[in-house]
């Protein structure tokens, strides 16, 4: 899961059911790519950074049953969560920016925040790309984590 999709899912579980079921749009609009080389193991190569601006969007918000204010702040919650993911492409998280035009009952809101995640590929016979002398296909980046650990020492101590 990209992090559009990632916060699209969010701000869906997070907000009342009826605030996202009527005109609401999550989109990229530009993408821009950033040469980021870097070797992840497990077979994995990262090869470049995507920033891309993703524009989420409210044909009829309620802002009389809820404050608008609650989508930054929902965002921020999300990015703050993000901060801690393994192979984030380390590139800050700006906050949000919004326009809201009022009308009587509903509000048009647009929001838009820079998005940021590598480019990873893994070693693969029949992949697109040639690099390196292999070849090469896209995939999400994958961690593997120790469940267990043992721990050896020649240290000796003296009671």
């Amino acid at each position: 899961m990209n992090k559009l999709q990632s916060l699209t899912k969010f701000l869906k579980e997070n907000l009342p059911p009826r605030v996202c079921s009527v005109e609401f749009k999550s989109e990229i609009d530009e993408i821009q790519y950033i040469r980021a080389h870097r070797d992840l193991g497990l077979d994995q190569y990262q090869m470049m950074i995507r920033q891309s601006e993703a524009v989420i969007s409210w044909g009829r918000f309620p802002y009389r049953e809820i404050h608008p204010d609650y989508i930054p702040v929902l965002i921020d919650a999300w990015a703050s969560e993000q901060d801690n993911e393994l192979g984030d492409s380390n590139i800050e998280q700006e906050p949000p920016s919004m326009i809201v035009e009022v009308d009587d009952e509903t509000a048009v809101i647009i929001v838009s925040i820079s998005l940021s995640e590598p480019v990873v590929m893994k070693e693969d016979q029949n992949g697109y790309v040639p690099f390196d002398g292999k070849r090469w296909s896209l995939v999400s980046t994958q961690f593997w984590y120790a469940e267990h650990a043992d721990v050896y020492s020649d240290v000796k101590y003296d009671n």
